[in-house]
């Protein structure tokens, strides 16, 4: 399922209007803690979650007890809530389907089920989606993190710049667990409305402002060599915060997007944005500025040249040479 998919679930919750079922699965946890976290809070008052709230482990319960918690009818409310979270540990859970096929409309019965997947063609799963939610979270690709930065920041009454949102994913990748939660600590010290800078990013989830690998990614786009190998020599000292796997990913995605652009430039902009994948011309420059310093036979090199790093990174014709040296090698071969 997919981002909005999610949103109508929570809109759903959040309006009251729940389903009876609920089945929450897949790769991605945030989206399952999110709609598990709206399931325990928005459906009973404080109130009557004492007695018409139950949280169920798989690993210790049973089937049976499942089915019969939610076959009870909820005491001075219009519902009860029953979680069984890492359901995967649940024994039997195909025994469900005769209480899923029938639910009891006053219960509101939700499974989170993380780390494996339970078949979406099997009679409960079919079940489950007939009468309920069967919620697929899947995880996002790198490319739409940005765009689902700038909505979550959004809902909070904040807004972020693009090369913000960009250096975000970068060094925090597309764990949107761990993008929130940094976030969520940035936030506590701004005014309401404040507009996240790359500076503002930077200075809180430990990024050098010169050092970083959008600098080096404007350096290499420039060949300006003295600066690329003073990014290089701070990479260097402080592998841990700038691990050599992060440095080839992301100078990979910028020399492929060069690579395209080389194949779209003389179209016009709309087209030339749907090619590259890109939702915004804001970094638009930056490939043009490149594409002047490299053609793309030299994009290809330069492509070749992060792939024999990353070969190199782990031990592929290289039992030797540490990732301070596969860099360095790496960008000399790139500048080549």
């Amino acid at each position: 399922m997919s981002v909005n998919d999610f949103e109508d679930i929570c809109r759903g919750i959040r309006q009251r209007l729940p389903k009876p079922v609920y089945f929450l699965q897949g790769d991605e946890p945030f989206f399952i803690d999110e709609i598990t976290e709206l399931l325990s809070t928005c459906l009973l008052e404080p109130a009557e979650q004492s007695f018409n709230q139950t949280i169920f482990y798989g690993k210790d319960v049973d089937v049976d007890t499942v089915r019969s918690a939610a076959m009870r009818y909820p005491l001075m409310a219009e519902r009860q809530v029953i979680i069984v979270k890492e359901a995967q540990h649940l024994r039997d859970i195909e025994k469900l389907l005769s209480y899923v096929q029938k639910p009891v409309s006053t219960t509101v019965l939700a499974f989170t089920y993380k780390g494996k997947s339970l078949n979406a063609n099997s009679k409960l799963a079919k079940a489950i989606a007939q009468n309920g939610i069967f919620f697929a979270s899947k995880k996002l690709y790198e490319n739409q993190v940005p765009a689902w930065v700038s909505g979550w920041l959004k809902k909070q009454g904040f807004s972020i710049e693009p090369n913000a949102s960009s250096l975000v994913v970068e060094y925090l990748g597309n764990e949107l667990s761990r993008i929130t939660n940094e976030l969520s600590k940035l936030l506590i010290g701004l005014p309401p409305k404040a507009t996240i800078t790359h500076n503002l990013i930077a200075d809180n989830i430990g990024i050098s402002k010169e050092f970083n690998v959008f600098e080096l990614q404007k350096a290499l786009a420039t060949r300006n060599t003295h600066k690329v190998f003073l990014i290089a020599d701070y990479f260097a000292a402080n592998l841990k915060n700038n691990p050599l796997v992060v440095v080839v990913a992301s100078l990979y995605r910028f020399f492929a997007k060069l690579l395209v652009f080389h194949t779209v430039a003389r179209k016009p902009e709309a087209e030339i944005l749907a090619a590259m994948d890109m939702s915004s011309k804001y970094f638009l420059s930056d490939y043009q500025t490149a594409a002047k310093q490299f053609t793309a036979p030299q994009t290809v090199q330069a492509i070749e040249a992060l792939y024999l790093a990353d070969l190199h990174s782990k031990g592929v014709n290289n039992p030797n040479t540490d990732d301070a040296e596969i860099l360095r090698e790496m960008l000399i071969r790139i500048l080549a």
